[in-house]
């Protein structure tokens, strides 16, 4: 019998597990290998995107497999990092160092900037949008929104607060002020 499943990250058509012993697993969809994980057991987190995966290993270090079309999941990601999470075409990274964000993979809509100076504390990301915890409580949201841009809760600052009219290619980008 297998390990019992500790995490689950769904995808496009795909979802995948951490389990107990630190091995991913994965089912569903595999047209891009999504649902292949690397060997190991010593994962302590994954993040499935629209076709491809990312699992993050005890000493910082991300795996990625599946769909790469857009360089959302290259075979090497230089640096140690804390969390992952991916988007539909675009995955992101929390560097453990100084808790900077980076972005790989598609930037159609200001979802995936190379690099977001820190602190942050936690990341998210879902469809053409990224999602980031400052260190003070605050959070920061890029990519695209719309329409949801007029349900901001207080204390979230980017390009929500702003009129959905009002954005553009580059008022995407986050607030690092």
């Amino acid at each position: 019998m297998p390990p019992p499943v500790t995490q689950v990250s769904c995808g496009g058509c795909h979802s995948l597990g951490l389990t107990t012993s630190g091995s991913v697993v994965a089912w569903g969809d595999n047209s891009f290998g999504q649902t292949r994980p690397p060997p190991g057991n010593d994962f302590v987190a994954v993040a499935a995107g629209s076709g491809h995966s990312l699992a993050l290993r005890a000493n910082g270090q991300v795996m990625c497999w599946g769909n790469d079309e857009n360089g959302q999941a290259p075979p090497h990601v230089k640096g140690s990092f804390s969390a992952i999470a991916a988007g539909y075409r675009h995955s992101v990274g929390l560097r453990s160092g100084d808790q900077s964000i980076v972005c790989f993979g598609l930037d159609s809509h200001g979802q995936a900037p190379p690099e977001v100076p820190g602190p942050f504390v936690a990341i998210d990301a879902c469809g053409n949008c990224t999602v980031a915890l400052r260190a003070e409580g605050s959070v920061v949201c890029w990519g695209s929104y719309y329409p949801w841009t007029t349900d901001l809760p207080k204390r979230v600052s980017g390009p929500l607060a702003m009129p959905a009219k009002a954005v553009g290619p580059s008022s995407r980008r986050p607030s690092v002020s």
